[in-house]
């Protein structure tokens, strides 16, 4: 009797969190969690176009740097091609006076953005470091929105 009295409220409590966790799943994007391959290119151009030509493309130490990344995470498995990939990731810096490295995941399927985000570069810094730290700080952003997904502050819950 004693126990009943310490669970049953202590499962009421976990009830609404339960719930509230798989709301928090409905709102992120549904193909960034179901999805099982990727394709990562560099530069802003689909695939066709060579990294040497496309000026927003970043130099092949910083694309190392974001595929090794993507090999340590091992929730998506890589695919050379984007025939055979459920999403793309494209990778490339703009030549704007900010200097930015944008990370944006794509459906291949619909071919539209499902997840997307920059950083700034610090010019102070060493160019190739600078970018890696980046590419870190992209991934991370993109491990909590598969990993520990959070509602998105657009939506309103009736």
């Amino acid at each position: 009797m004693r126990l009943t009295r310490i669970l049953l409220p202590l499962c009421l409590i976990m009830l609404p969190l339960s719930d509230s966790h798989a709301q928090v799943r409905q709102n992120t994007p549904g193909p960034l969690l179901s999805a099982h391959s990727i394709t990562l290119q560099n530069g802003a151009a689909h695939a066709g176009a060579g990294a040497a030509t496309d000026p927003s493309a970043l130099p092949s130490p910083v694309f190392e740097h974001l595929l090794t990344a993507f090999r340590n995470w091992h929730h998506y498995q890589l695919v050379p091609d984007a025939t055979h990939a459920d999403l793309i990731a494209l990778l490339n810096q703009t030549a704007d006076p900010d200097h930015r490295i944008n990370l944006r995941i794509v459906n291949r399927s619909t071919g539209s953005t499902i997840w997307q985000r920059s950083v700034t570069l610090d010019p102070s810094h060493n160019p190739i470091a600078n970018s890696n730290h980046s590419i870190d700080f992209l991934m991370l952003r993109l491990k909590r929105a598969v990993d520990h997904p959070r509602p998105d502050t657009n939506l309103t819950v009736p």
